[in-house]
């Protein structure tokens, strides 16, 4: 297949880079870099450091409806509460 891609001046800089330090032509160099690219790219991406959290014990819950509002609103704001 033949295409025309515009290439960016940094990316142009790594293909040179490489074509010369691997001495390969430049269509063998893009070949590669998108077939390694784009195989990385199918991958599913797993995080490196999954988060972890411990659990705390709260206590009891101070609000008798977690469902009312005016409950929860009037807990935030300090008002007497049992």
């Amino acid at each position: 297949m033949r295409t025309t891609l515009t290439i960016e001046p940094d990316v142009e800089r790594m293909l040179d880079n490489v074509r010369r330090e691997k001495q390969m032509r430049l269509k063998e160099v893009v070949n590669h870099a998108l077939r390694a690219g784009l195989l990385d790219m199918q991958q599913p991406q797993v995080s490196k450091n999954p988060v972890k959290t411990r659990s705390v014990n709260l206590g009891r819950c101070r609000i008798s409806h977690l469902d009312s509002v005016g409950d929860a609103l009037a807990f935030g704001e300090g008002e007497a509460y049992t």
